[in-house]
């Protein structure tokens, strides 16, 4: 499936899609976090995060990187810098990159 028929943008389409309340319920609970919105596109450091969440339960900060295409260098990059961010900013990273 071409799933930019469905999202034509990562930032337009799909991540406001993604971060509906829904949306963020149904990857929360096989992880095992309850996830509320706190912004889309938010600035994390140098880059931005695509969605940052708060955990309803503990009140910590959840970072989700998506991304509609394979990874490159750039997001490879966002996402060790996201990945080794000090514990305040963030204590999970869930990354979604399509295969």
């Amino acid at each position: 499936m071409n799933l930019r028929v469905v999202w034509s943008t990562e930032d337009g389409d799909f991540t406001p899609w993604f971060a509906e309340e829904d949306n963020l319920r149904s990857l929360g609970n096989p992880i095992g976090i309850n996830l509320g919105l706190g912004a889309k596109e938010k600035s994390v450091g140098p880059f931005n995060a695509d969605i940052l969440c708060k955990d309803t339960v503990d009140s910590t900060w959840v970072i989700i990187e998506s991304q509609l295409e394979r990874t490159d260098h750039t997001h490879l990059i966002l996402r060790q810098v996201l990945y080794l961010a000090p514990k305040e900013v963030s204590k999970h990273t869930v990354d979604l990159t399509i295969s």
